[in-house]
């Protein structure tokens, strides 16, 4: 979800096929930018559950996010990296969140071997990334990779991730069961706090 991203600028994250538009210094413009931090906090939708509520559960996605205090609002290019992310909330309802990684666009765009989606023997390695904290320092509100199982659940093809080590803060390196193409990661939040999800990546 961090920019810049290719993936990003090119619509596979999202799938929208929306293509950015390269103008100088780096900048793009044109993107599918995924919903304001500020969007979720308004009187009319205080939360990303109700937001989800409309949708079947299992097409409730991590919603892509983005902070609109860190975007600089000045006309000159200074700055072209952002910490945007999918946001995963707790929810009282104890509902799940899940994607596919990679997507098909991802898949389609990226992948060596695009005609290999059966399931081989072995194990796949999953790395996942949070948003880091500023100053490197988080509150309670803010859930990290560290709290699997215990106040984070996630499943990897239906298979529950019990432990995971630390590649280097804020990331963490687990593993699948089987070595496949695509994996169906789902994300449950066990106490008041949200994981802001800014990579996942799948090694084969």
């Amino acid at each position: 979800a961090i920019l810049p991203n290719e993936a990003r600028f090119r619509g596979l994250v999202t799938e929208s096929n929306q293509m950015a538009t390269p103008i100088w210094g780096g900048m793009h413009v044109g993107y599918d930018e995924g919903k304001s931090q500020s969007f979720f906090s308004s009187s009319l939708l205080p939360t990303t559950t109700m937001f989800l509520t409309k949708q079947k559960q299992h097409q409730q996605q991590p919603v892509l996010t983005y902070d609109a205090s860190y975007r600089q609002r000045c006309p000159a290019v200074l700055e072209i990296d952002y910490k945007d992310y999918f946001k995963i909330p707790y929810s009282k309802k104890n509902s799940w969140m899940s994607r596919l990684y990679p997507n098909n666009a991802e898949l389609k765009a990226f992948s060596r071997n695009k005609t290999t989606q059966e399931p081989k023997e072995g194990t796949s390695i999953v790395v996942m990334c949070t948003r880091a904290c500023m100053w490197s320092r988080c509150d309670g509100s803010f859930l990290e990779l560290a709290e699997i199982p215990t106040n984070l659940t996630v499943e990897i093809d239906g298979h529950e991730v019990q432990e995971s080590k630390e590649l280097a803060k804020p990331c963490r390196i687990m593993r699948a069961t089987t070595t496949k193409a695509q994996h169906l990661i789902r994300f449950r939040v066990n106490r008041k706090a949200t994981l802001f999800l800014s990579s996942v990546i799948v090694l084969l």
